[in-house]
């Protein structure tokens, strides 16, 4: 019992609902870049996270990354500079939605190289055994 009461304390401590952690400090006073810093923390993922962007941790990694993209649009830089800035420095991994490349396709095509084969086997194997059935009910 004791046990259980610790294990269910340590996960209330550990985990970290999924709501903003954007405060009024970090806040701009402009809307409009703060839509646009809204949106691009909504792209960007906290790497110390388990599937969490920027906007809704609060590791101190996010809350850096924040004020950084925040800092950023005041000097004038567009969201997708900013983007480009963190994916040069995190690589691809710190984006929700990773560039498609050549090897993603490979991803995609290997499972149905070795699929077909397979299931052509099978096939064979079952028309096969179909026709030696027939051979050997004669009537």
């Amino acid at each position: 019992m004791r046990g259980a009461f610790l294990a269910l304390l340590l996960s209330i401590l550990f985990c970290q609902p999924s709501v903003a952690f954007i405060t009024p400090q970090e806040q701009l006073s402009d809307p409009v870049l703060e839509q646009q810093a809204i949106d691009l923390g909504k792209r960007l993922r906290c790497l110390n996270c388990a599937g969490q962007d920027i906007n809704s941790s609060g590791d101190q990694l996010a809350v850096s990354m924040r004020s950084l993209v925040r800092e950023r649009l005041s000097n004038g830089e567009t969201p997708e500079q900013i983007e480009a800035y963190f994916v040069q420095q995190y690589g691809n991994a710190v984006l929700f939605a990773p560039p498609y490349s050549g090897m993603h396709w490979a991803m995609w095509l290997l499972p149905m190289l070795l699929i077909f084969p397979g299931l052509f086997k099978l096939w064979v194997t079952k028309k096969m055994r179909g026709d030696n059935t027939d051979e050997t009910r004669a009537p």
